[in-house]
């Protein structure tokens, strides 16, 4: 954990420990904490405070855990955060993760609409204005029957973007996949 998490939530919310949001569900989330797993809600005074959808925590967020009750008493600083505009008439943005250092926008290569240039675009505008860095996940490469064709579509799509080649079957690229990731990284999948 960052030292710097740590001394924000002792000076915002004393008492508190910090805690990473690794799950969330109807009111309640869960969070590691000093290397336990905790079920958590947000406390009564949290609720009343937030005002909009948007100050709830979401995955990924550091907060300030109460252990007695097992309480999410605020959310700290948030950085990288990948959102998108509420469905209907409404202005408001949905968080759909924080503080992440790594998107894979995953496509499937087995034919329909699955890999799509407008839908990987999409991806990456939240990706690119989060902040964090973008990776294609290229995935179902057993059942492509045009790599090239595949290959040509996503760099339309996403030019420069790195990409890899996967098959949850064969395992092919997962080791490559895996190479990416490292400790103290946050990654995320969308798609």
């Amino acid at each position: 954990m960052a030292e710097d998490r740590k001394i924000e939530c002792e000076k915002r919310f004393p008492g508190c420990t910090p805690g990473r949001v690794v799950g969330e569900g109807l009111h309640l989330y869960r969070v590691l904490c000093d290397g336990a797993d905790i079920l958590c809600r947000v406390s009564g005074a949290y609720r009343h405070f937030a005002a909009r959808k948007e100050d709830y925590p979401v995955t990924g967020d550091w907060v300030a855990l109460r252990r007695e009750g097992d309480l999410i008493e605020g959310v700290l600083r948030r950085e990288a955060c990948i959102a998108r505009a509420v469905a209907g008439g409404v202005t408001e943005k949905q968080i759909l993760a924080a503080n992440v250092d790594l998107v894979c926008i995953v496509a499937g290569l087995d034919g329909g609409r699955n890999l799509t240039r407008r839908g990987i675009e999409r991806y990456l505008v939240m990706v690119r204005e989060s902040g964090a860095e973008p990776l294609l996940v290229l995935n179902k490469l057993d059942l492509c029957t045009d790599i090239v064709g595949a290959l040509q579509a996503a760099e339309e799509a996403a030019p420069g973007v790195r990409q890899i080649l996967t098959s949850a079957c064969s395992g092919d690229g997962i080791k490559e996949l895996a190479g990416v990731l490292s400790p103290g990284l946050t990654g995320v999948v969308l798609g």
